[in-house]
């Protein structure tokens, strides 16, 4: 769908060459740089909350807010965070 540029705990965003609707939920999977606590990937579901032309007109900004994220997945993305320095 796109290639993460931010995470928090309770959204990602993407860029993206396609545009999508918002207020849609998708079954997203994200996979990990490396392991973090027994995962190499994980899978769950995000609802669209925007979708914007990027500076680059070629491209879209997509930003997901989490839904029902079950606490191995919240302890997965808070060390991903930690590992990436999404927290400068």
């Amino acid at each position: 769908m796109g290639r993460l540029v931010d995470i928090a705990s309770e959204g990602i965003l993407l860029i993206s060459e396609s545009s999508i609707e918002t207020d849609q939920i998708f079954q997203l999977k994200m996979v990990l740089p490396a392991e973090i606590l027994g995962r190499e990937q994980l899978h769950f579901d995000a609802k669209c909350v925007r979708c914007q032309k990027d500076i680059n007109s070629d491209l879209f900004n997509i930003g997901f807010q989490l839904q029902k994220v079950s606490r191995n997945h919240f302890l997965v993305i808070e060390q991903l965070i930690d590992d990436l320095g999404f927290r400068d």
